[in-house]
């Protein structure tokens, strides 16, 4: 390939974002991870000094964590990110179901 040939080929599969989109929207996802999981830190704790089910919170955070495996094997395939998703859709699933029944 010459130099012409892989410009376009990057211009075209960059076509939705440049690189510093990229990146700034890397580190955007980072920062709403870290609010959101403090957040749930916090209400996780102030549930549990209440002695509150918190079976919605832990829904939350592994449909969360499900999700993130679920995509990272669409595209990176691996054992490991399969077994990482179909076991947190489970816990999901299972906490869902915890908490709908005891509401």
């Amino acid at each position: 390939m010459n130099k012409e040939e892989i410009l376009a080929k990057s211009r075209q599969e960059n076509k939705q974002l440049d690189e510093r989109e990229r990146t700034l929207s890397t580190q955007a996802t980072a920062y709403g991870i870290t609010g959101m999981s403090i957040v749930f830190i916090i209400l996780f704790f102030v549930q549990m000094s209440k002695e509150k089910q918190i079976y919605n919170l832990l829904a939350l955070y592994f449909s969360f964590v499900a999700s993130q495996n679920i995509f990272r094997y669409r595209l990176l395939k691996g054992t490991q990110n399969l077994i990482s998703a179909l076991a947190f859709t489970f816990a999901t699933i299972v906490y869902l179901f915890l908490y709908i029944v005891r509401v």
